[in-house]
Parts: C-alpha cells; structure tokens; sequence
C-alpha cells in the first residue's frame, strides 16, 4: 500500500481506495495523473539534457531526471545508472549506477537487467558474484534476444560455477531461441530431443530442428541430417539423402562418411 496525495484537496489518501474520503476525488485518476507528472519530469530532464527546444543546461536536466528516477520511473532510473556508469555528465561512481540499474531493472526494466547482470559478472559498483549476474541476465533475457536466450540455455546445458546442469532448463531456453530463428539453438535443440535430454527422445522433432539449422547453413545440423538418414532415425533410410547432406556440410567427417557409404553399395 502506497499514500498519495489527493491533487484536490490535498489529504494523503490509499492508493488501494476507490476515492479520496474527503472531496472524493478517483484514486485511478490520482495514480493516472502522477504517472505522467512524473512522464513530464523525465521528458523535460531529457530536454535540458540535450538541449531539445529550450537552452542546454545539463545539471538542471540531471535534477529534473533526479526526480522522476525517485519517484519510480525506471527510464530516469536506467538513464541516471548510465550516466553515472559511463561518467557521462557526471563523476563517474559504479557503485550509483548499481542503485540505478538496481531500481530500474526491479521494476522489469530489461535493459536495466542486462546492465546489472554485467556489472555483478565483473564486480563493479556491486561484488562479483556469477549466482547474481545468471539471475538478472536470465531474467533480461525473458524479453530480450535470441541470443540471450541461446547463452542462458547453453549455461544450464553445461552447468557453469554455481548454475547445476538442468537439460530441461535449456531445452526450454533453447526452444524459446530456436522459435526466432536462432541457428545455433535449432541444432543443439535437436540434439537434445534426439537423446531424449530434457525432453522425451524424438528423432522426428529432432530432425525437424536440424533441418531448419541446416536450411541456415549450420554444418553440424548438416552432418546430423546426413547421420539420420543414413541410419534411418526420424526419417526413412536414404544413402542418397544422407550424401546430399554429407555433402553439404562438406566436413573431413563427412567425406569420410560418403566414402564408406559408397563402398558399402558397391
């Protein structure tokens, strides 16, 4: 429960009550309208910083972005830890753009996450501590990158420091990556659903994973399209599809692979 202050009369008043007791003013209008009082403390911030229709006039662009930043709005917040991180306008001070970074990154700021997650895997402004790093990029990378979300898979797929192994875990991460696209998550996806690592073994799904990875040119998808059909697991037995994807990949395994497949319909 938080206390406004009603802008009719004045009374402190729940933000969890309908109305102002006293001149019965909305609460809903209230929080609506402190919001963008405190929108309008950041956008003018940003025009003093930058000198957008008025005189450039940095510290008073601080202040006003200061303000907003205190009263919760998390694009102050990252601005400020970014400021103070980079010594931009300001003396630079790590430890600032943690408390920065931290507030905003709370209230679900991804970009804010990513930045904090940074500075606990380097130690700066905050201790170094990889559990902490794991926990703020996991939790950017929710509504970041396929990128983000392969790196996250791949840290629970090998385990790493403080983070145990969890094959469910990256299957799911990779799953979240591979469905963007991301060539590196479609193949290893595969690979975990043809050993049946973190998700029932399924030669079909894996081969529908490394068929997408290998249409983008990944040469591992290739060679394992070329062992499947070779072997007949997740599609029927064809040695002449498994040395079109041998071929493919073009690899010194591969070709070794062609060769003994040649001798073999001599």
């Amino acid at each position: 429960m938080a206390l406004i202050e009603c802008p009719e009369c004045g009374q402190n008043v729940s933000d969890r009550a309908a109305a102002c007791p006293n001149c019965g003013y909305p609460v809903s209008a209230m929080i609506e309208k402190q919001k963008k009082d405190i929108d309008d403390l950041y956008d003018l911030g940003c025009k003093y910083l930058y000198g957008i229709g008025m005189p450039k006039d940095i510290d008073i662009g601080i202040e006003y972005l200061r303000k907003a930043a205190e009263q919760g709005h998390s694009k102050a917040q990252y601005s400020l830890g970014v400021m103070y991180a980079q010594g931009e306008k300001v003396k630079q001070d790590f430890s600032k753009a943690a408390e920065w970074f931290s507030k905003a990154a709370e209230q679900g700021n991804g970009s804010a996450q990513l930045k904090l997650a940074y500075m606990y895997q380097d130690g700066e402004g905050v201790p170094r501590s990889y559990e902490k790093f794991f926990e703020w990029y996991q939790k950017a990378a929710e509504h970041g990158t396929a990128d983000m979300q392969y790196e996250v898979g791949a840290i629970y797929n090998d385990g790493k420091e403080n983070v145990p192994r969890n094959y469910e875990k990256a299957a799911e991460w990779w799953s979240k990556a591979a469905k963007q696209g991301h060539e590196d998550a479609q193949w290893r996806l595969g690979f975990l659903y043809y050993f049946g690592d973190g998700v029932p073994k399924n030669y079909e799904r894996a081969v529908e994973w490394w068929l997408k990875a290998a249409e983008q040119g990944s040469t591992a998808a290739q060679i394992y399209l070329g062992d499947a059909y070779e072997n007949g697991k997740g599609v029927p037995q064809s040695y002449e599809k498994a040395i079109e994807w041998y071929r493919r990949a073009g690899d010194a395994y591969s070709r070794q692979r062609i060769a003994e497949i040649w001798k073999l319909l001599e």
